[in-house]
């Protein structure tokens, strides 16, 4: 337990010795994102099609200023909601369902520029598309249209 986790603890305790009215909160980890399995569609952000059978780090989030919120998985793409209400996607772009104006895959995650300036709370996957909500409720979708998605 390091020093600012001892104060914390301490000025928490009721009855506490503790006199400092500025105890430091806990240390909180970084949050990082980490893919598996098939790969052939880049799905996994690793910057190739390979499959991995452990748990591998996708690097793009580490130190990047925007950690990672929420994800979410389509069949060969994935989505990510970073703290800031960043949108970065990945994988197979086929029907644009990457968000990048165009059908090309990427292997890496990347910013879904056309939403840098909204401020996006939830984001989902289904097989051929992603969606987004942002303030007010506003709903944004993207993709293929395919079986009533």
């Amino acid at each position: 337990m390091d020093l600012a986790q001892r104060s914390y603890e301490s000025a928490q305790r009721p009855g506490s010795s503790s006199t400092s009215s500025s105890a430091l909160p806990p240390p909180i980890a970084p949050l990082h994102v980490y893919s598996w399995g098939r790969g052939e569609d880049g799905q996994l952000g690793v910057g190739d099609t390979s499959d991995q059978s452990l748990p591998i780090l996708v690097s793009t989030f580490v130190g990047c200023g925007a950690p990672p919120k929420t994800i979410s998985c389509g069949s060969g793409h994935t989505v990510v909601l970073s703290a800031h209400g960043s949108v970065y996607t990945w994988g197979r772009g086929d029907d644009g369902r990457l968000g990048h104006g165009d059908n090309g895959w990427k292997y890496i995650p990347r910013l879904v520029s056309s939403l840098q300036d909204v401020q996006i709370t939830r984001v989902t996957c289904g097989s051929y598309h992603t969606a987004a909500v942002g303030g007010g409720g506003r709903l944004w979708t993207w993709g293929g249209g395919h079986v009533r998605e």
